[in-house]
């Protein structure tokens, strides 16, 4: 709905600011944009699941951890290679 709307605004900015002769026309679009996501947020409103962690946060935390120490284990490992090769 919004990839829709959003295509459909830009293109009819850019027709009406030709039609009317001037860039003002091309207003439309940010002032739609936000008239769109207010709709669409009152239609589809936001809720949380739950007030506790989900599986899938749990799991995003996880492997989140597990790529800042296997970036640490790289790094150093690279920092040691280069200590290697300058000595």
């Amino acid at each position: 709905m919004l990839a829709v709307g959003g295509e459909l605004l830009v293109w009819g900015s850019i027709i009406f600011a030709i039609g009317v002769g001037s860039f003002y026309g091309l207003l439309v679009l940010p002032v739609g944009m936000a008239a769109l996501a207010v709709g669409v947020n009152r239609i589809f409103p936001l809720v949380a699941i739950d007030a506790g962690m989900t599986a899938a946060r749990r799991r995003a935390i996880k492997h989140f951890w597990i790529a800042v120490v296997l970036a640490l284990a790289f790094l150093a490992a690279r920092g040691a290679w280069k200590w290697v090769i300058s000595v």
